[in-house]
């Protein structure tokens, strides 16, 4: 069981790599924030510089950057504009233009790219359909295609393709009649891309290499017993290790980090092709798997290794422009921006895809309401108020269109209610049907629908009943004063006129026919402001290193021995420096307090670590659980209500309380003094508390 917990620290000095204590350590941390800041708009303004103008996706994109390359304001507040990164970045006066900043800073970044725009486009929708979800592998992998020296395995070349069609006539061959026979007449040909493992081009095990290779293949399977081995044997496994001897000169492609079970598979059915193989190969490679041939694009090749073209990058890294030292190539860095990066791209197509999916459920209802759907039946609504939930009626969406009630209500709103005055410029304005102008109509409704059933039995005239209607209102009016709807709205509904809008004496006799009129118009006036607010651009924020910060993971950019955590309250970093107006990394020591982390115990170096909160060392008074405590470290600038800046860090720990709830459970057990909920939540409980799956106070969503 794990939980996660958000630690902070401030920190309260730094050292340089001798041991130095740096003065202006505030300045030091935030100019290498402000640095990442920049370079996640750097990339996210490169992603979407390879865009049209035209695409339905990246082109709105494209358009919100445009709307926030100036400054701009967002919720009342100004807020600098995204060409201040790029101006910073490459100290171009031509950045600042307002009218053209933006297409000179395409040109820059793209570094006057000439390869046609179409494949650019087709190279970034393809990095975003697969991005979906976690970006973390997303980048790795597109990273280095658009920016670097490439030469691994591209998506969608003739390689992937041919290793796609192989995939396929593998899996037909296992699931045929005769698949060892089938199998067999694939093996000169057979490659492990078969299995989804990426090779690395024109590289193989050899010889010796690749013998060795096979025997830790055949290893895995003895070490690592999956069901059908366990259920199999391995005397099989051991016999193929006794063959190898044997072998002449074999080679096969080298492999990419690839998953263990099917690339060791794949080689034991290429040169131990038999019943046994070819069953372990099944129980892995599943025949659901088999699907579309993968085909080349209409541009012959995969359009982001068509995007390099001859130069070898779409845009450079951005350690390595013009305000970095040269030599300062820093990957970890690029790949943290980069990520970011994609991530907001990612989140803005979800987003997308989200508003247009809810959109049409509220289409759908319109075109239903409306009489214009071909279907046969009421859609489901698609909101979720209260007062649909409560009253079965209002469950079924009515058809409004040819309901007569309908067309009067409209007359009713359009013409004698409309309103005009200098408020709307002079033009005439719809009067507004809402929840709060209908406010209270439900019992005003009633009482009007018993007064006019007992006045008809008299037969007392309509114009009559209108003003028994009215007296009946004004009394109503004086008794909900405070509850009380549109007072011009009802009485224009006792009008004689009108009371067929809301009578409820009449039969209902058509099909789908609205229980309440009034009710169903705010819903389809609701539909149809929703998708109007659905409609609206999604906005996009740039980076910005006070107003929308994006965390730095000190951790991540700083790989290597030499850096990490390495003592109570201490974090080695890799940082960018500003050293003769340009940056390049170094080492720096960051000394943090950080109370509560220190209090739990997770302050101290792995070997050391562990975790025992203070509601638990009464109980464990001598006991420790030791934790390997190796938590991002996320650099996070704040200011004060005085302006001043603090630097802070936050700790997203994942702590693993197996042994703990354990030694709960050999202390405790048949007391339930201490609940652990299934998810993060853990609490104590009052002696003899009755243990409950889920306890009273919990509720999910909480």
């Amino acid at each position: 069981m794990q939980l996660n917990r958000i630690y902070q620290g401030r920190v309260v000095s730094c050292q340089d790599k001798d041991g130095n204590k740096i003065g202006n350590f505030e300045k030091l941390l935030f100019e290498h924030h402000q640095l990442f800041q920049d370079a996640v708009n750097y990339y996210l303004f490169a992603l979407v510089a390879m865009s049209m103008e035209n695409d339905a996706v990246f082109g709105k994109i494209k358009r919100q950057l445009q709307e926030v390359w100036n400054d701009f304001y967002r919720n009342g507040e100004l807020r600098s504009g995204l060409k201040h990164s790029l101006y910073r970045i490459y100290a171009k006066d031509e950045i600042l233009d307002p009218e053209n900043g933006f297409e000179f800073a395409k040109n820059l970044v793209l570094d006057n790219i000439s390869v046609n725009p179409e494949i650019l486009q087709a190279a970034l929708t393809h990095i975003a359909e697969k991005c979906s979800g976690d970006v973390t592998n997303s980048s790795k992998t597109y990273f280095p295609q658009l920016c670097t020296v490439f030469d691994g395995n591209w998506d969608c070349d003739e390689k992937a393709v041919q290793q796609s069609i192989g995939k396929n006539r593998l899996i037909e061959a296992l699931y045929s009649n005769n698949p060892l026979k089938n199998v067999n007449a694939l093996i000169p040909e057979m490659d492990v891309g078969w299995c989804g493992v990426k090779t690395q081009t024109g590289k193989f095990f050899e010889g010796k290499d690749a013998l060795v290779e096979l025997q830790k293949a055949i290893q895995f399977f003895i070490d690592n017993p999956t069901d059908y081995v366990k259920t199999n044997g391995t005397k099989p496994l051991f016999e193929y290790l006794s063959k190898l001897d044997s072998f002449g000169d074999i080679s096969f492609g080298r492999n990419n980090k690839a998953k263990m079970k099917p690339k060791n598979a794949m080689w034991l059915l290429r040169f131990f092709p038999d019943e046994y193989t070819v069953g372990l190969i099944k129980s892995i490679i599943k025949e659901k798997e088999k699907g579309e041939i993968l085909q080349l694009p209409i541009w012959g090749d995969d359009p982001i290794k068509l995007s390099r073209g001859t130069r070898g990058y779409v845009f450079k890294p951005f350690t390595e422009l013009s305000n970095w030292h040269i030599g300062s190539k820093w990957r970890d860095f690029d790949m943290e921006a980069f990520m970011e990066a994609l991530k907001t791209i990612n989140q803005f197509n979800s987003k997308s895809k989200e508003r247009h999916k809810e959109c049409e459920k509220y289409r759908i209802a319109i075109e239903w309401m409306e009489g214009k759907s071909v279907l046969k039946k009421p859609p489901s609504a698609p909101d979720t108020d209260d007062w649909i939930e409560e009253n079965e009626a209002y469950n079924t969406l009515p058809v409004l269109a040819t309901d007569p009630r309908w067309g009067k209500l409209q007359n009713l709103l359009h013409n004698e209610l409309a309103v005009k005055n200098c408020w709307t410029d002079d033009e005439v304005v719809e009067y507004g049907l809402s929840e709060r102008t209908i406010r209270s109509f439900g019992k005003l409704k009633s009482l009007w629908n018993k007064i006019l059933t007992d006045e008809r039995q008299k037969q007392t005239p309509e114009i009559e009943i209108s003003a028994k209607l009215k007296k009946a209102l004004d009394k109503f009016q004086t008794e909900h004063s405070e509850a009380m709807g549109s007072a011009a709205l009802f009485q224009a509904l006792c009008k004689a006129e009108n009371i067929c809008i809301w009578d409820e004496t009449v039969t209902q006799k058509e099909k789908y026919r609205s229980a309440d009129i009034l009710r169903d118009t705010v819903r389809y006036n609701s539909y149809k402001q929703k998708i109007s607010q659905l409609e609206e651009p999604i906005q996009m924020t740039p980076a910005d290193p006070r107003l929308s910060r994006r965390m730095n993971n000190l951790l991540a950019i700083s790989s290597g021995k030499e850096f990490g955590h390495k003592g109570e309250n201490i974090f080695i970093a890799k940082l960018a420096v500003k050293d003769n107006g340009k940056f390049k990394p170094a080492k720096i020591t960051i000394h943090y307090s950080a109370p509560r982390l220190r209090r739990d115990g997770l302050s101290t170096p792995d070997s050391e670590s562990f975790y025992l909160p203070p509601i638990l060392q009464a109980i464990f008074s001598e006991q420790k659980f030791k934790q390997k405590f190796n938590s991002a470290v996320n650099l996070m600038p704040d200011w004060n209500k005085d302006g001043n800046l603090r630097l802070l860090l936050n700790f997203p720990a994942e702590i693993s309380v197996d042994e703990l709830q354990h030694n709960f459970d050999q202390r405790f057990r048949g007391k339930n003094e201490f609940y652990f909920a299934n998810d993060v939540n853990c609490a104590l409980l009052w002696p003899d508390y009755k243990y409950k799956k889920t306890p009273t106070w919990y509720k999910s969503g909480n």
